[in-house]
């Protein structure tokens, strides 16, 4: 069973000015419509492998009985606040996935009305009654919830699809047996401590569980390699080691620093963004795919406007 990335979803306060803001970024965004509840409203970033990313706001309106709230998204303000995985067949899906123990909701319809007036439906299972993740699949054509026109596909900034997404939370082993239970698979061999990485079609889904041992953890796991690297300088070097190779070595050790200090660094920002939202598993950055680098449209500033991160790969470079 092999699961795709379909959307992200962040949640914002007043969708007008995100439009507004992530237009100024160099993202194309088109308009969305009102969800069936008709307590929210969207706009969608959609990229040229078919993901996009979903701003979602409160209508301030009251739910409508029986149908899919999406508010419950909002609850924690700006940010990052879900992901969905695109299914195929999602009955004959959800009860295989029931068999090996995953706890998902009913099956949920959900439609939205584009400001075209076309309507659009699908389906949708909740993990867990979380958003994190839950399954989607589209019953009216695909196309009309994800448009595929490269005008609307394409960016003024690169970007050009989102490579994973990445969650921090509070117990590791947990995370790493409910993500192995839904997604058929254990994570991928090789990761570094207090890091799991789970392989997506054309993304990676990453778990990580900051805790005060962690950053420590994460350099000796560095450091074994560094460490054979010493051992053959000095059997090579046994006698005085020449000034260019001293001077390398200078320079070495600088960059280890530099390295150790960003890895406590970027733990500690996880531990504060997971005390922030109470301890509770959260959807912690997004890294997009980038097909030329830009800096015209600087992404890191929306981590300042809408308590968004984003991480920036080059297909073939990394």
């Amino acid at each position: 069973m092999s699961f795709q990335l379909d959307h992200v979803v962040i949640a914002v306060s007043d969708l007008t000015r995100a439009m507004a803001d992530y237009r100024a970024l160099g993202f194309t965004v088109l308009e969305g419509g009102v969800h069936a509840s008709g307590t929210t409203h969207n706009a969608l970033i959609v990229f040229a492998d078919g993901t996009y990313l979903e701003l979602l706001a409160a209508t301030g309106k009251a739910p409508v009985p029986e149908a899919l709230d999406f508010s419950p998204m909002l609850a924690h303000g700006e940010g990052l606040s879900g992901f969905a995985l695109r299914a195929e067949n999602l009955p004959h899906l959800a009860a295989a996935l029931r068999q090996r123990g995953v706890r998902l909701s009913a099956l949920w319809p959900g439609a939205r009305q584009r400001p075209d007036g076309t309507q659009i439906a699908w389906r949708v299972a909740l993990v867990d009654d979380d958003f994190l993740p839950f399954l989607i699949e589209d019953i009216t054509p695909r196309a009309l919830r994800v448009p595929d026109d490269p005008r609307l596909t394409g960016h003024a900034n690169g970007v050009s699809g989102i490579s994973g997404v990445e969650l921090v939370t509070p117990d590791l082993a947990a995370a790493q047996a409910r993500y192995s239970a839904l997604l058929g698979a254990p994570p991928e061999p090789e990761d570094m401590p207090a890091f799991r990485g789970f392989a997506l079609q054309g993304a990676q889904l990453v778990i990580s569980a900051p805790q005060p041992e962690t950053a420590e953890q994460v350099i000796s796991w560095s450091a074994e390699p560094l460490s054979a690297i010493e051992s053959q300088i000095d059997t090579l070097f046994n006698a005085e080691v020449p000034l260019e190779v001293r001077a390398l070595l200078h320079q070495s050790g600088q960059m280890w620093q530099q390295y150790q200090a960003e890895i406590k660094r970027q733990i500690a920002e996880r531990a504060a963004y997971l005390a922030q939202r109470t301890n509770a598993e959260s959807l912690y950055v997004v890294r997009l795919w980038q097909s030329s680098a830009t800096q015209d449209f600087p992404l890191a500033d929306l981590a300042l406007t809408h308590n968004v991160r984003f991480t920036l790969h080059t297909p073939n470079l990394d």
